[in-house]
C-alpha cells in the first residue's frame, strides 16, 4: 500500500511539474528563420547535377545503357515508374548506381520531394 502511494505521489508531482502558468508558452508561434528561404527542389536546381554524377557519368545510363538518363523528360520518366523498376526503388535498394557511391539518404529525400511536388523542372 505504501509503494502505491508513493507512486501516486510521484505521478501528482509529475503531472503538476508540466503544467504552465503562462498562456503565452501555448499561444506564441515559433520564430521563423528568415535568412534562408525555402527554395524547392526542381531538376534545374538539384536533381539534374545527382543524376549526372551519380547516373550519367559512370557510363551508364549516358548512353552506355538504358535508359538513358540525359535530360529532363528521361529522367522524369525513369522516377515515375513504379514498384522495383523504379529508378527510385532501385536507387534506395542499394541497386543502383552500380558503378559509383550510393546516393546518401539526404539525395534520397531530395528525389522523393521533388517527385511528391510534382517534379518541378524549374
Amino acid at each position: 500500500m505504501y509503494k502505491k502511494l508513493v507512486l501516486t505521489g510521484i505521478l501528482l508531482a509529475f503531472i503538476a511539474s508540466c503544467s504552465s502558468d503562462s498562456e503565452a508558452d501555448v499561444t506564441e508561434p515559433l520564430p521563423i528563420d528568415n535568412n534562408e528561404p525555402a527554395t524547392a527542389v526542381t531538376y534545374t536546381n538539384t536533381i539534374e547535377k545527382m543524376i549526372t554524377e551519380g547516373c550519367s557519368n559512370t557510363n551508364c545510363h549516358g548512353g552506355g545503357k538504358s535508359p538513358l538518363l540525359t535530360n529532363y523528360e528521361q529522367i522524369k520518366t525513369a522516377f515515375e515508374a513504379t514498384g522495383t523498376l523504379s529508378a527510385l526503388g532501385r536507387i534506395e535498394s542499394g541497386n543502383m548506381p552500380k558503378n559509383g557511391s550510393p546516393f546518401s539518404q539526404t539525395s534520397i529525400d531530395k528525389i522523393k520531394e521533388w517527385i511528391a511536388n510534382g517534379y518541378l523542372e524549374e
